[in-house]
Protein backbone atom coordinates (compact mmCIF):
# COMPACT_ATOMS: atom_id res chain seq x y z
CA UNK A 1 0.00 0.00 0.00
CA UNK A 2 2.78 2.36 0.63
CA UNK A 3 4.47 1.99 -2.75
CA UNK A 4 1.31 2.21 -4.53
CA UNK A 5 0.16 5.48 -2.57
CA UNK A 6 3.47 6.85 -3.19
CA UNK A 7 4.03 7.27 0.56
CA UNK A 8 8.03 7.81 1.66
CA UNK A 9 7.44 6.70 5.15
CA UNK A 10 4.82 3.83 6.07
CA UNK A 11 4.31 6.05 9.36
CA UNK A 12 1.83 7.78 7.55
CA UNK A 13 -0.26 4.82 5.97
CA UNK A 14 -2.06 4.72 9.13
CA UNK A 15 -3.53 8.49 8.64
CA UNK A 16 -4.39 7.06 4.94
CA UNK A 17 -6.58 4.65 6.46
CA UNK A 18 -8.07 6.82 8.84
CA UNK A 19 -9.05 9.16 6.29
CA UNK A 20 -10.35 6.37 3.86
CA UNK A 21 -12.53 5.38 6.67
CA UNK A 22 -13.90 8.68 7.47
CA UNK A 23 -14.48 10.40 4.31
CA UNK A 24 -16.06 8.32 1.37
CA UNK A 25 -15.34 9.07 -2.40
CA UNK A 26 -18.08 11.47 -3.12
CA UNK A 27 -16.85 13.19 0.00
CA UNK A 28 -13.67 13.63 -0.45
CA UNK A 29 -14.29 15.04 -4.11
CA UNK A 30 -16.37 17.72 -2.32
CA UNK A 31 -14.26 18.47 -0.15
CA UNK A 32 -11.37 18.94 -3.26
CA UNK A 33 -13.97 21.12 -5.31
CA UNK A 34 -14.40 23.36 -1.81
CA UNK A 35 -10.68 23.44 -1.45
CA UNK A 36 -10.01 24.73 -5.23
CA UNK A 37 -12.86 27.40 -5.02
CA UNK A 38 -11.81 28.55 -1.66
CA UNK A 39 -7.71 29.41 -3.45
CA UNK A 40 -9.34 30.89 -6.28
CA UNK A 41 -11.43 33.38 -3.68
CA UNK A 42 -8.13 33.62 -1.41
CA UNK A 43 -6.68 35.40 -4.51
CA UNK A 44 -9.54 37.36 -5.89
CA UNK A 45 -11.67 35.55 -7.83
CA UNK A 46 -15.19 35.53 -7.01
CA UNK A 47 -14.71 36.73 -3.50
CA UNK A 48 -17.42 38.54 -1.86
CA UNK A 49 -16.57 41.29 0.89
CA UNK A 50 -15.81 38.05 3.76
CA UNK A 51 -12.49 38.57 5.52
CA UNK A 52 -9.78 36.27 5.38
CA UNK A 53 -10.95 34.84 8.75
CA UNK A 54 -14.64 34.72 7.83
CA UNK A 55 -13.91 32.80 4.61
CA UNK A 56 -11.61 30.08 6.82
CA UNK A 57 -14.26 29.85 8.94
CA UNK A 58 -17.08 29.21 5.56
CA UNK A 59 -14.61 26.62 4.57
CA UNK A 60 -14.27 24.54 7.65
CA UNK A 61 -18.22 24.64 8.28
CA UNK A 62 -18.51 23.58 4.57
CA UNK A 63 -15.80 20.54 5.04
CA UNK A 64 -17.59 19.53 8.23
CA UNK A 65 -20.95 19.35 6.74
CA UNK A 66 -19.33 17.59 3.67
Amino acid sequence: MQTSLGIPNSYFVKNYRAAAQAFNRHQTERVIHLLRVYDLKSKGVGRDSFTEEAMMQELIYKILSA
